[in-house]
């Protein structure tokens, strides 16, 4: 009885990887499709995120895509930035692509160019923003980190 028995789940581990080998087996997943709340946010071959930081409530987070850094001036420069929303007021979820310019000798930055999308990664709004208005950096806000990443080379090592 005993020999039966080891034969039976010898022969059933036999069974198993073979249905293995030939890819007979149905790998489920443990996710639940259903009502799934999730966040899309674009990557693209063209982007290249680097993470910058968050905010303390984890609601956003602020990355710099690397590879639209580019100098435009004496000591200006232009880049993408995007901002993700979790359950933040007032923001929705979703994140936020907006074309940054930065002048470094005097500190400050203008939001030139903005698209939000919905947390399934549907555009919601576009909006060009003719008005350049250069606003101050703020220290230890996420401009200041842009600042430190894009103007003096600072924090290239963090992110992902």
């Amino acid at each position: 009885m005993r020999f039966i028995y080891k034969l039976s789940i010898y022969l059933g581990l036999i069974v198993i990887t073979s249905s293995c080998a030939t890819g007979n087996v149905t790998k489920r997943s443990t996710i639940p499709t259903k009502n799934l709340k999730r966040t899309v946010v674009p990557s693209g071959k063209n982007y290249n995120w680097r993470f910058l930081g968050k905010n303390n409530n984890y609601e956003i987070t602020d990355e710099i895509d690397e590879n639209s850094v580019t100098i435009i001036g004496n000591n200006v420069f232009q880049f993408k930035e995007r901002k993700t929303f979790i359950n933040s007021d007032p923001f929705p979820e979703g994140y936020t692509i907006n074309n940054v310019k930065m002048r470094c000798a005097d500190q400050t930055f203008a939001i030139i160019a903005s698209n939000s999308y919905n947390r399934q990664g549907v555009l919601v709004s576009s909006k060009a923003i003719d008005n350049e208005e250069f606003v101050d950096i703020v220290k230890n806000s996420f401009a200041f980190s842009q600042y430190q990443y894009v103007c003096i080379n600072k924090n290239r090592t963090i992110g992902y």
